[in-house]
């Protein structure tokens, strides 16, 4: 008789001749470890012991956190629920296909009277595979890595992306649908620059509208900008239409 656990666990099969063949399933869990921490230290989640991937689900929402990715991470949604900042770093966190999801219900804002907010940091790279990478806010976040997504982007909630490098955005090849959403430019300093961040994918706005913003950075439109939602120019350093 087959045996199964929680989702998350291993499921071991019985098979013949008397042999186990085990599978890793979809890993599902919290972050419940320290404010400096490896993604991949079991005891760090609830589902130890095992840590969130293979497609699974990883969810933070305690307090400020610094999560070292020790190897390339696989899932199919991210939750950041909580008002302290959650930064990753070093290897890629990859979304699976069908429709990967972050999700970001609350972020870290910054003292009163600064224009703009990071929210939550991703120092590493973010990839998927065919399907459309879906961000949902009302929370913000900051990619700063160099992405080698090919699928569509599409932000909605009222999400607030900040990217600081023309590349955190992936490649050209599919769209960025804004719905209800804003897409701002920040130099990797946060100091003000003259250079420009390109965006390098054709724009749709959806009927939720959205706004493009240049912060510390320029924001720079060189792609085609569709569909027939309300669009909203923003920020300091202004927005370029090439």
């Amino acid at each position: 008789m087959p045996k199964h656990r929680a989702a998350g666990m291993i499921f071991s099969l019985a098979c013949a001749g008397g042999l186990t063949a085990t599978a890793d399933a979809q890993v599902a869990g919290s972050w419940i470890g320290s404010a400096t921490g490896q993604w991949t230290t079991s005891a760090n989640w609830t589902s130890n012991p095992q840590f969130p991937s293979s497609n699974g689900t990883a969810i933070f929402n305690a307090g400020q956190a610094s999560v070292a990715l020790g190897t390339t991470i696989q899932l199919q949604h991210l939750k950041l629920d909580t008002p302290a900042q959650i930064t990753f770093t070093q290897n890629s966190l990859t979304f699976g296909s069908g429709a990967p999801l972050i999700e970001v219900p609350r972020s870290k804002l910054n003292p009163a009277g600064v224009y703009y907010y990071t929210g939550h940091d991703f120092l590493n790279p973010i990839n998927t595979g065919s399907g459309s990478l879906q961000v949902s806010g009302p929370g913000a976040l900051t990619w700063r890595g160099t992405s080698g997504f090919t699928a569509s982007l599409q932000l909605s909630n009222g999400v607030e992306l900040g990217v600081t490098t023309s590349g955190a955005l992936g490649s050209s090849f599919g769209s960025i649908l804004l719905d209800n959403a804003t897409l701002r430019t920040i130099s990797a300093s946060g100091a003000a620059t003259i250079s420009s961040i390109d965006i390098p994918r054709t724009i749709q706005v959806l009927p939720g509208g959205g706004t493009l913003s240049g912060i510390t950075a320029p924001l720079r439109i060189n792609q085609q900008i569709a569909g027939g939602g309300p669009l909203t120019f923003a920020g300091p350093a202004g927005v370029r239409l090439d």
